[in-house]
């Protein structure tokens, strides 16, 4: 009985682990986004400002909140298939 606890327990700790990384990777790409953003001129008290009005827009609207996550993935989708590329590229060299 204690070795199929310890079991789940290792693969519990093993998903935690997977998702910390996921997260990480997504919080990159959003730090990515923000420096993106200012340097085309919006400044941090505006996007601050963009984020807590998206979040007020969501809570009022499920449509709205599925039309940004599908939107938020496909960017997400994007910057992973352009950091394995570059992965790639770099490899090479």
């Amino acid at each position: 009985m204690d070795a199929s606890l310890d079991k789940l327990k290792a693969k519990i700790e093993k998903l935690k682990a997977q998702q910390q990384q996921m997260e990480d990777k997504y919080i990159g790409a959003v730090a990515h986004l923000v420096k993106d953003l200012t340097n085309k001129g919006l400044d941090l008290p505006i996007l601050t400002g963009m984020i807590l009005n998206a979040n007020d827009i969501i809570a009022k609207s499920t449509t709205n909140k599925e039309a940004w996550q599908v939107a938020g993935q496909r960017f997400l989708l994007r910057a992973k298939n352009q950091n394995a590329q570059r992965k790639r590229i770099n490899s090479k060299n």
